[in-house]
């Protein structure tokens, strides 16, 4: 409480943030504070769904510090993640997952968030790319619409005269 940070916020969240894990801050020889904090939550996520099941998405989660601007507050890349050979400084744990889809790419940067036009604030996106496993959905959906569409088609060879089984044959399958 006797540290100055700005109060950051989630851009684009889907539910109430939870914090698990105590703030950390810590204070540098030459005066930058560094703060760590674990956070719990859900977020929101624009996607084009015209290649489904096969598609490949961008998922970003961003943060902003409303009333500062980009020139006040400046967001850095962790210096212990850049030796630990992290890429941007930062990382996901090794069990990171996402249900349905594999994670391809990580990254981070600081990059302006606009608010509105002329209205631009401090902000911080994380980034990772993301295909989705399309497996599920070709077992459990595609691979029976074709089957059952397939069975329909039943109808053409069976002898005309048999009235009966035609229609058993279509109404089975619907």
């Amino acid at each position: 409480s006797e540290i100055w940070s700005p109060r950051w916020l989630p851009a684009n969240p889907a539910d109430a943030l939870q914090k698990p894990l105590p703030e950390v801050a810590t204070v540098t020889s030459d005066g930058a504070v560094v703060y760590r904090q674990s956070l719990i939550s859900s977020f929101a996520q624009p996607m084009n769904l015209r290649r489904f099941p096969f598609d490949h998405e961008t998922f970003r989660i961003r943060f902003v510090v409303p009333g500062y601007s980009p020139k006040d507050i400046a967001f850095l890349p962790s210096s212990h993640g850049e030796q630990m050979g992290l890429k941007d400084g930062v990382g996901h744990a090794a069990n990171f997952t996402m249900q349905d889809w594999k994670v391809m790419d990580f990254r981070a940067r600081a990059e302006p968030y606009t608010l509105a036009p002329g209205e631009v604030v401090a902000g911080y996106t994380i980034e990772f790319d993301a295909a989705r496993k399309p497996n599920h959905y070709v077992l459990k959906v595609l691979l029976p619409l074709v089957l059952i569409v397939m069975m329909s088609w039943l109808v053409f060879w069976i002898y005309p005269t048999l009235s009966a089984a035609h229609i058993s044959v279509a109404v089975t399958s619907l």
